[in-house]
């Protein structure tokens, strides 16, 4: 339930910024699980990424 209530509040925010990015002509979309996780892998993990 409250995982409901949080995506009814966040979506059009989400919506918002896709709508601002696309006037500026870039395109954005909303990361997965997988995306995610790698992102912060990356960020809290920067020494690994230099070495690949």
């Amino acid at each position: 339930q409250l995982l409901e209530k949080a995506k009814i509040f966040l979506y059009p925010k989400r919506d918002h910024i896709l709508k601002q990015l696309s006037r500026m002509g870039l395109v954005g979309h909303q990361l997965n699980n997988t995306e995610l996780l790698s992102e912060f892998y990356t960020i809290y993990n920067p020494e690994e990424e230099e070495n690949v």
